[in-house]
């Protein structure tokens, strides 16, 4: 994976490009959780003739303190279990905001 950090805004990220790397950046999340509330936002190529029915192509989580960008394009468009689980945990509230065409 992939590591920036912003010391001025006190955040950091991580791209995760692989399978194998999904599980240590998604415990990195949960460590920076203040909270229960993780930001969500999903990208994919549109489809200008209608409604996409392309794959999510990349999934942010974020913290305030962190960031994770989920290449799924790079993972042969599948979501590991433990993102599966992540996602599914009652414990962590997602917010996201203006999904359209999704």
């Amino acid at each position: 994976s992939k590591r920036a950090f912003y010391p001025g805004l006190q955040a950091g990220a991580v791209v995760v490009e692989n399978e194998a790397e999904v599980d240590a950046a998604l415990a990195e999340l949960r460590n920076s959780m203040d909270d229960s509330v993780v930001a969500i936002d999903l990208e994919w190529r549109p489809d200008l003739t209608g409604p996409s029915r392309n794959p999510v192509a990349l999934i942010q989580l974020a913290t305030s303190s962190l960031c994770v960008l989920l290449r799924t394009c790079r993972m042969g468009n599948k979501l590991p279990d433990s993102l599966k689980t992540f996602l599914a945990d009652g414990s962590v509230t997602l917010v996201g905001f203006a999904w359209d065409s999704a």
